[in-house]
Order: structure tokens, then C-alpha cells, then sequence
């Protein structure tokens, strides 16, 4: 994955200020020169490079004033970039790729390691573009001023530019630690953000505040000991500045003593060594950064490279789904011994068994989201005869939709929860009565957001919600997991009466709460856990 064009155009432009901008700076001290030469000389040509001195401050600030709007555009339009890429590739992970990191990592991606490569890494190439360009520019004048001078000056940027890769490795090793750090902390705050109601009942405030507080001292180690590290680099790059910077003076000073510079070269050469300090210690500042975050770099462009499955052959209308010969085990415990069962189009099946037998883990392993870490799956799950690895996620959920028994609920509207953000119109719900009484629509016509921590959604509403955007979507394949729980008993029943008598849906529903006689509407009862 490369950056877009656009962005090449921008450092383009970035670099053709940082070059006026630099021309500019370099010519001030030369003004001066001849402002300092003139002076007792000719009141004519002091006025004239009186002038051209405010005209050059003019330059400056309008060149510099460019160069800040065309850096902070650049900066924001390139996190929103990443911001976009990072999303859409961990849109794009499989169930399995998403199990690999907990989910404030995800976010402490977003928050963290985008902003630091944009700010770290890209810009600081802009600001280094910038400051080699200001000491090539100094070195240049001061060449023509004296040659000695440009020679130490060389001398000391050739010095600074290489200590960077001194700290290198140990830079690296503190950066990744730093992140590290700071993702286990958000890891250990989210509990603080989604388990506030259950810290209250429980009354472990005190034992989950504790596992925060370490967690944020260790990021604060790991954030130190990163800055301990850049903090040596710079103030021996520091150094070597400073005593260029004195050896410069040492040597002009004599020069000016012996007859062979004049005042106002010594003044400009001083100057043009003053303005040196800033990009050679800036130069170590952004060698630093680029080298300490290029591996977050790669790190990000393996998030956004993330492309989504596609099917290796077209899945059509799912007509079967077979499990042949499935071993399921989670370490020692095993789930499922060389099991095998099919699924076929329009037909019902009540999924029962004990909590833990493995009802919701079959779900799992059909649609392939099973955690690959904990568990360990062997045998073929096939749909219409085609391998599960070769149908993409696209091709199955247009035929199949799966409702638990805790919905999530995206921050939005409810009308938007149950449209999932489309065009359909929510009139269609009355087709659905069922589920939709009078106090239904008044929550759907409520254009308040909720959110899935929203505590005036009830359990109830938030699966009527789920229900109903999986009914709005008319796939022929319905997967229950326990998603009538929390309705009521009237609703329960008439709404599993209305799948069970459509000839043209497939049924699979988990229950542990069910009737003798719900039972008979069933084409098959599976018992798992026997």
C-alpha cells in the first residue's frame, strides 16, 4: 500500500516553500552585513538595505505564514487518510484476524499510533526536508564569507546527523514498549468506561482502580524511559552544536582581529551560526522521531493493507450447510467428537442443551468467527458443497443472518439501529406487528442517539430492534441464539409462530426455554451436549 498522490503533491509543495523559506532566511544575515558596512558610509544605501531588511521580515513571515497553513492541512488530511484506511482494513479482518488484538487496542490505534506516525514520522520528513535545506543554504554563505567557517559548520552537521543511529536500537525497543504500554492501559480503563455499573454493584472500585493506576504507571515508565533515551541523543547532539557554534565564532573573531573579515562579516557569519543551532538540533529531533516510529509505520500499513475476502467461487442461494466429521475442543475440554450434521434450505431446527454444551459455539464455528487462539477446530464445513474458506463473508451473510441474545447497538438513532444506517423505509414495520406496538414507534420516531451503553433501551427493545433489522434484510437463512429471551411471552410466541410457518426461511433457533408443544412446529430437534 503507498500514499495517495495527493500527498507526494503536498510534500512537493511543502518542499518548494521550505526552500524559499530557507533562501530567505539565509539572505537576512547577508542584508545585515551590508546594513553594518554602510553605516558612516553612505545614508543613501543605509536607508536602501534598511528597507530591504523589513522587506525580508515581510518575505519571511508571509513564506512561513504558507508553509504552517500547508503543514497543518497536510497533517490533518493525512490522519484522516490513515484514520480511513485503518478502519476499512479492520472492517476487513476475518473473525479470526479480529481475535488477535482486544478491542481498545483498535481504538488505542486510532488515538495513538495514527497521530504519532502522521506527526513523528511524515511531518517530521518535511521538517527534515526543511532543515538540511537551511543548513545547506548557511553553509553556502558562509563559504563566501570564509571557508573555514562552512567547513566546521559542515563538520558539526555531518556529526549531528549520525548520532541519531547511535540510539537507534535502543530507541526502537523504548518506542515499541511505549505503545505497548499505553494499549494495556486502555485495555484496563475500558473496564472502568463499560463495567462502571457492575464496579458499583460489586463495590471494586478499589481493586479496579488499583489495576489502572499500575497500568498507567507502567505506561509512564515506558513514556519516560522513551523520552530518557531521545533526551541523551539530543543533548549530545546539543553539544556538538554549541561547540561548532563556539569554534565559528573563535574563528571568525580571529579573522576579524588579524584584518582578513570585516565587522559586519563577522556579524553575519555569527548570525548565519546562530541560525544553524535551530535546524541541526532539529535535525536530531526529527532523525529521532522518524527513526523510533518507522516500525509503527509498518505497523499501521499491515492494518490498512487488509483487503477483504473475496469467494473463490459464486456461493448463488445458500441451499445447505453440512459439518462433516468436526472435532471441537478448547484445550482438554472437548466440545464437539467427529461431528457431523446438515442443514438444509427451509427447514426449522430447535438447537437445545445445557449452558455451556456448546449450542452458541456450533453458530460460531458455521460462520466462521470462532477465536482460533482458544480453540482448535478439525473436519470440513461446507456451504452448498463449497469449502467455508473458500465463501467469502459477502456471500454468506446475504443469505444468513444471525440475532443473539445481546445485540449490539451502534450510536445512531433507534430508526437507524434497525435500517442499519440504509434508505428502507420503517413504514415496512407494520408488516411486523408483532414486534411493533404503540410504544415501539414512539421509541423509533425518538430521533435521540442511543448507544449499546443507552440505559433506556431495555432488554427487550434492544432485541425487538435486532429482530426486526434482521427480518428488514429478508434473508432466507434466520440463526436465534436465545434472541426471544427477553421478549415477552405474547410476542415470543407469535413472533417464532410467524418464522416457523414461512415455507420460504431456514430456522435454526437456540433455546433453552422452550415448550412441549413449541416443539412440534420444528422439523428437527437437535440436542447438543449428549
Amino acid at each position: 500500500m503507498k500514499l495517495e498522490k495527493k500527498y507526494y503533491i503536498f510534500t512537493a509543495g511543502l518542499t518548494i516553500l521550505s526552500i524559499l523559506m530557507a533562501i530567505a532566511n539565509t539572505a537576512q544575515p547577508l542584508i545585515v552585513e551590508q546594513f553594518i558596512n554602510q553605516l558612516g558610509k553612505s545614508e543613501q544605501n543605509v536607508l536602501f538595505w534598511a528597507a530591504i531588511y523589513f522587506l525580508s521580515i515581510i518575505v519571511i513571515l508571509t513564506v512561513e505564514m504558507i508553509r504552517k497553513l500547508g503543514e497543518a492541512k497536510y497533517v490533518a488530511s493525512l490522519k484522516d487518510w490513515f484514520r480511513v484506511k485503518v478502519s476499512n482494513g479492520i472492517l476487513n479482518r476475518t473473525a479470526q484476524q479480529f481475535a488477535e488484538s482486544a478491542p481498545q487496542e483498535y481504538i488505542s490505534l486510532m488515538n495513538n499510533e495514527v497521530p504519532a506516525v502522521v506527526e513523528k514520522y511524515y511531518v517530521k520528513i518535511v521538517n527534515l526536508i526543511f532543515q538540511v535545506l537551511s543548513i545547506l543554504f548557511t553553509c553556502t554563505v558562509l563559504i563566501k564569507i570564509y571557508f573555514p567557517l562552512a567547513a566546521i559548520s559542515a563538520g558539526a552537521s555531518i556529526l549531528i546527523a549520525v548520532t541519531p543511529f547511535f540510539f537507534e536500537k535502543k530507541m526502537q525497543q523504548k518506542t515499541d514498549k511505549k505503545f505497548e504500554s499505553l494499549a494495556q492501559f486502555n485495555v484496563k480503563f475500558s473496564d472502568v468506561v463499560f463495567g462502571h455499573s457492575e464496579i458499583r454493584i460489586q463495590q471494586i472500585k478499589k481493586a479496579i482502580g488499583n489495576i489502572v493506576n499500575l497500568a498507567s504507571h507502567k505506561s509512564e515508565k515506558s513514556e519516560f524511559a522513551y523520552e530518557k533515551v531521545q533526551a541523551y541523543s539530543e543533548i549530545v547532539m546539543g553539544f556538538i552544536s554549541f561547540m561548532g557554534t563556539f569554534l565559528i565564532i573563535t574563528l571568525g573573531g580571529y579573522q576579524v582581529h588579524e584584518g582578513k573579515l570585516n565587522v559586519g562579516s563577522l556579524f553575519a557569519a555569527i548570525q548565519l551560526s546562530d541560525q544553524l543551532i535551530m535546524p541541526i538540533l532539529g535535525i536530531s529531533t526529527s532523525l529521532n522521531s522518524i527513526i523510533s516510529t518507522r516500525k509503527v509505520k509498518a505497523k499501521l500499513f499491515t492494518y490498512a493493507s487488509v483487503e477483504e475476502k473475496k469467494s473463490s467461487a459464486d456461493l448463488g442461494e445458500l441451499q445447505s450447510i453440512s459439518i462433516e466429521h468436526m472435532t471441537l475442543n478448547f484445550g482438554d475440554r472437548y466440545i464437539f467428537k467427529n461431528y457431523t450434521k446438515c442443514f438444509e434450505k427451509n427447514k426449522k431446527y430447535l438447537i437445545i442443551g445445557q449452558n455451556g454444551s456448546g449450542k452458541s459455539t456450533l453458530i460460531h464455528a458455521i460462520v466462521n468467527s470462532l477465536d482460533t487462539k482458544a480453540a482448535t477446530l478439525t473436519g470440513t464445513i461446507r456451504m452448498n458443497g463449497k469449502k467455508q474458506e473458500d465463501v467469502s463473508d459477502e456471500d454468506l451473510f446475504r443469505n444468513l443472518t444471525i440475532v443473539s441474545q445481546v445485540p449490539y447497538m451502534f450510536s445512531g438513532t433507534v430508526k437507524d439501529n434497525i435500517t442499519l444506517f440504509g434508505k428502507e423505509d420503517v413504514k415496512n414495520l407494520s408488516n411486523y406487528s408483532m414486534l411493533v406496538d404503540d410504544s415501539f414507534w414512539k421509541l423509533i420516531d425518538d430521533d435521540r442517539d442511543i448507544s449499546n451503553e443507552s440505559t433506556h433501551i431495555s432488554n427487550g427493545e434492544r432485541e425487538k430492534i435486532a429482530l426486526l433489522r434482521a427480518l428488514m434484510r429478508q434473508n432466507s437463512w434466520l440463526i436465534l441464539d436465545e434472541a426471544t429471551a427477553a421478549l415477552d411471552k405474547k410476542s415470543k410466541q407469535i413472533f417464532e409462530k410467524y418464522i416457523l410457518d414461512r415455507d420460504d426461511m431456514t430456522v435454526l433457533h437456540i433455546s433453552h426455554n422452550f415448550q412441549e408443544e413449541d416443539a412440534k412446529m420444528y422439523d428437527e430437534i437437535i440436542v447438543i451436549g449428549e
